[in-house]
């Protein structure tokens, strides 16, 4: 997987910009049947994939892993990926749940869904 890319400012609509969409695109290669094979985890220490950053070199012990996921949260919660959008809340800053995020009703394009 490549390294995050500057994305901020632009909205990737699965070009691969992101690294939810490079994650995204490499799971669409798989087959529904498998799904439930290659999401099943073994041991608390195991992880559904191994994550390699090009241009970095890392082992997976779990530490490109954990930033990758990361990574992929942060872009989730921001204006490159329109599948979440901000609570009301959040945006007029007032009331509870302002931290919170929901699905984006606006995303309707075949991309976006």
């Amino acid at each position: 997987m490549a390294a995050q890319v500057a994305v901020e400012g632009k909205t990737d609509h699965g070009d691969g910009d992101t690294l939810f969409s490079q994650l995204f695109k490499g799971m669409s290669k798989k087959q529904p049947s498998d799904y439930k094979t290659w999401w099943r985890r073994d041991g608390i220490d195991n992880r559904v994939f191994r994550a390699n950053f090009k241009g970095e070199h890392s082992i997976d012990a779990g530490g490109p892993y954990r930033e990758l996921m990361e990574n992929i949260s942060r872009e989730l919660c921001s204006s490159v990926l329109p599948v979440l959008a901000p609570t009301e809340n959040q945006r007029h800053e007032h009331g509870n749940m302002r931290e919170c995020f929901v699905l984006n009703h606006l995303a309707t394009t075949q991309a976006e869904l």
